[in-house]
């Protein structure tokens, strides 16, 4: 198969190589296919009745292949580098443009002309600040997109130990703007490390960023939500209440405004044929890898998960290979046990009150003694003071009760987390509908 498909690649660029086309017409008569063998013993004249009419060695012909093949693969080579190059001198180009011009021969119709509802929302690429290929990547895949947008915006992350950082208030690199009327499209880079103009603030972009990033964690919490009740009922909620009902039906702690005008489309996006199952993650359009650069469907599509790291006392909220938060967290030691666990119960106040052994809140670990819950001893975090349990400070708990839902998968591992705390200055919050209190039970976490 490899023999047929360099030689016919050969002789399609080399047509007058005679002894190319016989080679490929004793591969086709090998194979069977003696119309095709013909064809080629044609094509190849005088060789072919050469060949055939003489006692030629085995190992000379295979050896002339192979010169052969060698050949096609050293041009198949410079191709690609020639692609390459001319793609990446491209995009440099464009990153140092400080803006494409309406001329007609400069003009980067990379936008249409329809203005859609809610066109005044940027379209976001992301990209790694540690990694200059992922953000001419991203860049190149926003310069080629047909978004509906009237701009686009080019995000950085940060990045430690193979996670992308979530940051409320992500870099801006570059941005590409419509213009009316003309069509052209304006691209600015805001980087002076690979920009020769002077780029100017990108502040009424970085609210736009901002404003995404928020949106985009409420988007993720409910998602998380839905797939977790959908997994637990078979069937998709009918309305945002019946995620947020009474203790022990509060899959959700609470709603907040941008889930009611999100749940619709989110519900829709479940409800599409190849989303049915219960292990099935709406995909809208996500790209296949997601730790690749790309549009913002690529980032923030798997449910959320806990990740606990025994080694830095870290306790991390992370979607794909996207950490939204990293958390300080008490322990205890080899009495913390390891492995995958799901959160199965939440509760308010365990044990009737907000400032006792567990704090304000408590999430059980499939149905054990094991919870991640608060504690009295906030010096302890940090530290092995447990019997077990996962210990965190007040303000990260109850962010932690309000992000992830009943059904959230919980890992148990070490050496698996940066060392360094990622926590937002604007807490996650959601309003809480129901009593999520449970007194009838005394919790007895370890």
């Amino acid at each position: 198969m490899n023999s047929f498909l360099y030689l016919k690649k050969y002789v399609q660029s080399h047509p007058e190589n005679r002894m190319a086309w016989y080679l490929l017409g004793k591969e086709y008569e090998a194979a069977g296919a003696l119309g095709k063998a013909n064809y080629c013993y044609n094509q190849a004249g005088q060789v072919y009745e050469a060949f055939e009419s003489t006692q030629i060695p085995a190992d000379l012909l295979l050896g002339y292949e192979e010169r052969l093949r060698r050949k096609m693969e050293r041009m198949q080579d410079r191709k690609k580098r020639r692609r390459f190059v001319l793609l990446l001198l491209a995009i440099l180009a464009l990153i140092c443009l400080p803006s494409v011009s309406e001329q007609p021969d400069r003009t980067v119709t990379a936008l249409p002309e329809t203005k859609p509802a809610g066109a005044n929302r940027p379209a976001i690429y992301i990209a790694d600040m540690q990694r200059s290929e992922w953000t001419k990547d991203a860049l190149y895949q926003m310069l080629l997109s047909r978004t509906p947008s009237e701009s686009a915006l080019l995000v950085r992350l940060n990045s430690e130990d193979g996670w992308l950082l979530w940051d409320h208030r992500p870099d801006v690199a570059a941005s590409m703007e419509r213009e009316e009327g003309s069509g052209a499209v304006r691209l600015q880079s805001y980087d002076p490390a690979v920009c020769l103009c002077e780029p100017a603030e990108p502040a009424a972009f970085e609210d736009m960023a901002a404003q995404w990033a928020v949106r985009q964690e409420h988007r993720l919490v409910l998602r998380s939500a839905i797939l977790s009740f959908q997994r637990e009922h078979g069937r998709l909620p009918e309305s945002l209440e019946e995620l947020t009902g009474p203790y022990p039906h509060n899959t959700m702690s609470g709603i907040t405004p941008p889930m009611h005008t999100m749940f619709a489309s989110i519900i829709a996006e479940f409800a599409r044929p190849g989303n049915g199952s219960s292990d099935s993650v709406p995909s809208g359009n996500a790209a296949a890898d997601p730790q690749s650069a790309g549009t913002e469907q690529a980032l923030l599509q798997e449910p959320l998960r806990i990740i606990v790291d025994k080694n830095n006392y870290r306790l991390a909220v992370v979607s794909g290979n996207v950490m939204l938060r990293n958390y300080p967290i008490g322990l205890g030691g080899s009495k913390t046990p390891e492995g995958s666990f799901v959160i199965t119960e939440k509760v308010v106040n365990p044990n009737g009150s907000a400032t006792g052994e567990f704090g304000s809140r408590g999430m059980t670990l499939s149905d054990t003694d094991y919870a991640i819950h608060g504690t009295n001893e906030p010096d302890s975090i940090g530290l092995d003071r447990s019997l077990g349990c996962v210990r965190m400070g007040r303000e990260d708990l109850e962010e932690l009760f309000d992000l992830v839902p009943i059904g959230t998968e919980v890992i148990i591992k070490k050496g698996v987390l940066p060392d360094q705390e990622n926590v937002p200055k604007q807490r996650f919050r959601s309003e809480q509908q129901h009593d999520q209190t449970n007194p009838h039970k005394i919790y007895r976490w370890l």
